[in-house]
């Protein structure tokens, strides 16, 4: 897709998919074939994992797909991709996005409830159905239990659909072991697991050693981390493999090696012939991480590492390794890490924030660290708004509120592309509402901020329907004039109302049913006492 003459889609189906499905008896489809059920709209055509596109290459292929998007516009296109990858699809984007929803509590339950059952049903005959429920409702009440008790350490883990797989797939083999409280610690014993205490439990021979093979699977993906590469093919492998001492020193072929980490430890998987991945982007992060973070805190490596992190902070194929290379810092090193790369642009405390929520409990901490992290949580936070500061000081209103929508956005861990909802608003942290609300009052003259909002919301009827004492509010804010609901381009602060803004985090360049929105927040702003 990125060479100088690609092929268009039909040709890449025919001459390459089609060839792909069957080694062994080769599918040869009509002539016309593809394009016909293209151009007919019989099509269903994904495009999986755009994020794994090197960066270089990104550009070029997001212009291809655009262009088969739009030559074949009657089928129907699915492009999936990491939210940070997305972020570089330079062409026309494909028109509705969608983004995977965390559990619910709920879901939660249903999951580990039906993944227990699956597993039981797979180890007993067809006429055990009732013990395998039975023992499937014992072990998935247990776990549940246990993510109830710890919901403010496991909690966060339990909403992402791969940890919570990690998570029951520890808890069954040793459901009396005590559940990891960060998803570092989830990852080591996963990968301890996977690469030791299964096969042995089974009786199965490795290769080499856990650590061995823990050390190769680090070297290895640093090196893919590196290299900004998700994939790589069998022959870079196995020349790879061929200049690791343990495999020397072994006397190893590293197809054995290979087909152990694919159907034993199943860290590898092979999606496309003779190209092999990790079995998540994340695994790749931890195990790269691990590797960076062997180097000792001084010196020509250790330096380069940092080099290497404060260059990639910004990159979606760094970001996992990042994230779990800080949280095995000593706080003395991760302190200036994240200090360094908050300076570089304000959209670097997001990657930092989330750096601090991976780092080991502070409540297990003692108190000096404990101390420093929340230190260190501020000065973040004080970066985190200094755009909004900046502009607000300018008088750059309009800016100032796409900006503040940004940054509402990005604390409740959504993408820049999705929209705020009432849950998002209501359960917004009280120290970000705060913040926020100050720098609008202080640099408007206490004509803007959310303060300001909730003062009128509440001499208006506290709205949260549509009715009147909406449309009153609308009057009082500015946001509808004459009876009718203004665009966000008519707003001129020459002449705006008070409290017109902020207006974006409500929903955007339309407010006219933003009325639940506009009430959740404002619940916020009371049960933070604002």
């Amino acid at each position: 897709m990125s060479q100088d003459n690609p092929p268009s889609l039909p040709r890449l189906i025919t001459e390459y998919y089609l060839k792909q499905l069957s080694v062994n008896h080769p599918l040869t489809a009509p002539r016309y074939w593809a394009e016909n059920i293209l151009v007919q709209g019989k099509a269903l055509v994904m495009f999986d994992g755009f994020d794994e596109v090197p960066p270089s290459s990104r550009p070029l292929v997001s212009q291809w797909l655009s262009n088969q998007m739009r030559e074949y516009g009657q089928s129907v296109f699915i492009l999936t991709s990491r939210p940070a990858g997305y972020q570089h699809y330079t062409a026309q984007t494909p028109t509705i996005p969608l983004w995977v929803n965390k559990f619910t509590a709920a879901q939660q339950e249903e999951f580990i409830y039906k993944w227990y059952l699956c597993q039981e049903k797979c180890y007993r005959a067809e006429k055990q159905l009732r013990q395998a429920q039975k023992v499937a409702k014992q072990q998935s009440d247990h776990l549940i239990a246990a993510l109830r008790e710890r919901r403010d350490d496991l909690g966060y883990m339990a909403e992402n659909p791969l940890l919570l797989n990690m998570l029951v797939t520890f808890h069954r083999f040793d459901p009396g072991k005590v559940l990891p409280r960060q998803r570092l610690s989830l990852y080591r014993n996963i990968c301890k697991l996977q690469l030791d205490d299964r096969p042995r439990a089974r009786g199965i021979s490795m290769v080499l050693s856990f650590e061995a093979s823990n050390a190769l699977l680090q070297h290895l993906a640093l090196r893919m981390v590196k290299n900004h590469r998700f994939k790589i093919t069998r022959e870079e492998l196995h020349k790879f493999l061929l200049n690791q001492p343990i495999i020397l020193q072994e006397g190893l072929d590293p197809s054995d090696w290979i087909q152990n980490m694919l159907s034993v430890s199943e860290l590898l998987v092979e999606r496309e012939p003779n190209e092999y991945e990790f079995s998540h982007a994340s695994f790749q992060g931890f195990f790269a991480a691990t590797q960076l973070a062997k180097v000792q805190y001084s010196g020509a490596i250790y330096d380069e590492n940092t080099y290497l992190i404060l260059k990639n902070w910004f990159s979606a194929t760094w970001r996992e390794t990042i994230l779990l290379y800080v949280a095995q810092l000593p706080l003395k090193i991760m302190e200036p890490l994240l200090v360094k790369a908050c300076k570089q642009r304000p959209e670097a405390v997001g990657l930092a924030i989330e750096c601090i929520k991976e780092y080991p409990r502070a409540d297990k901490l003692d108190r000096e660290i404990h101390n420093k992290l929340q230190r260190l949580a501020q000065l973040t936070q004080k970066l985190k708004y200094r755009k909004l500061e900046h502009l607000l000081k300018a008088g750059k209103w309009r800016e100032a509120d796409q900006e503040t929508r940004r940054l509402m956005v990005e604390t409740v861990s959504k993408e820049e592309q999705q929209n705020l909802q009432s849950d998002d608003l209501r359960q917004f942290p009280c120290s970000d509402l705060q913040a926020i609300d100050q720098y609008w009052v202080t640099y408007s003259n206490s004509k803007w901020g959310f303060s300001v909002q909730k003062e009128i919301w509440q001499n208006c009827g506290a709205p949260k329907q549509y009715n009147r004492h909406w449309e009153k509010l609308g009057d009082r804010l500015g946001w509808r004039r004459q009876g009718k609901w203004l665009h966000y381009g008519d707003f001129d602060p020459k002449t705006s109302c008070r409290g017109e803004l902020p207006r974006l985090p409500y929903g955007g360049i339309y407010v006219r049913l933003s009325y639940g929105k506009v009430a959740a927040l404002m619940e916020a702003m009371d049960a933070c006492k604002l």
